[in-house]
């Protein structure tokens, strides 16, 4: 429970960072590619 705590911590402070670092565009283009990485693989897993 503890180490799931400190995980979220040091999480949320690496993001802070990131954030911080590049502009919103970006961050945005970055998150879409991870989206669509995501659920390719869960089609991937279903059709398993």
């Amino acid at each position: 429970m503890l180490l799931m705590v400190l995980s979220g911590a040091v999480g949320t402070w690496m993001g802070l960072h990131l954030l911080k670092r590049i502009s919103n565009q970006h961050f945005t283009l970055i998150f879409n590619w991870l989206l669509t990485l995501l659920a390719i693989q869960l089609v991937w897993q279903a059709l398993a």
